[in-house]
């Protein structure tokens, strides 16, 4: 699990890729996709955060970005009970389909007001021909 500071922009390190993905359509390094191949992207993540004891009076959010584009997606909270202490934890999921051209690039940024950190956060990825 990794720890953010809080009330900061931070890219989202996705640790595991579960499927290979097809170097045809692009690659994954340094928690980026860059784009080899032009054609709707059907982008998904999600991320789920533990953010201690004391509950967000402010929403935490999630980006997903590209070269030129910026979808904000506001968090939700839940809470958790155990051992006589109630815990929070931000959840945020996101789906956008794009259109991309080569060398564009695709990542994920959260902000959370509280120092929290990252239990869980999945990618996944669908490409369709343009053309």
């Amino acid at each position: 699990a990794n720890t953010y500071a809080a009330k900061t922009w931070n890219k989202i390190k996705i640790e595991q890729i579960m499927i290979p993905i097809d170097p045809t359509i692009g690659s994954w390094t340094n928690n980026e996709f860059t784009v080899s191949k032009e054609g709707i992207y059907y982008i998904s993540v999600g991320i789920k955060m533990y953010s201690g004891t004391n509950e967000n009076s402010n929403q935490s959010r999630l980006r997903i970005k590209t070269s030129n584009i910026t979808v904000q997606i506001n968090s939700r909270t839940t809470q958790s009970s155990t051992s006589g202490s109630t815990v929070y934890y931000e959840s945020s999921n996101a789906e956008i389909a794009l259109l991309l051209k080569k060398d564009d690039k695709i990542w994920f940024e959260f902000y959370n007001p509280a120092s929290s950190t990252v239990r869980s956060a999945i990618f996944h990825l669908k490409f369709a021909e343009s053309k």
